[in-house]
């Protein structure tokens, strides 16, 4: 899966929890990956995520997947603490149909 490489290949740890619970949530895009024509795009998009939130701060990213009307949307988040406030800063892609 294009979206698990990037994130892998920028040397990152994928942790999949199965609930999460974070008082609160940035969800800082929302992409679409349908087909290939899509890939350059989210591929960028994802690697500015990295770059803005996620390194250097952290190794690790978390990835859970929520079922829509138009297929599956696949998020991408890790948690800053800010002000003593963990929050979850996250993108969203959409893939499927």
């Amino acid at each position: 899966m294009v979206v698990r490489r990037v994130f892998i290949g920028s040397g990152l740890n994928i942790d999949e929890p199965t609930r999460l619970s974070v008082p609160l949530s940035f969800n800082e895009g929302e992409l679409f990956f349908y087909s290939d024509r899509d890939r350059e795009e989210t591929e960028e998009a994802l690697l500015q995520f990295i770059d803005d939130f996620v390194v250097p701060r952290t190794d690790r990213v978390l990835m859970w997947e929520e079922d829509t009307d138009e297929g599956v949307m696949i998020n991408i988040g890790t948690i800053v603490i800010k002000d003593n406030v963990p929050q979850l800063h996250y993108v969203s892609v959409g893939v499927g149909i």
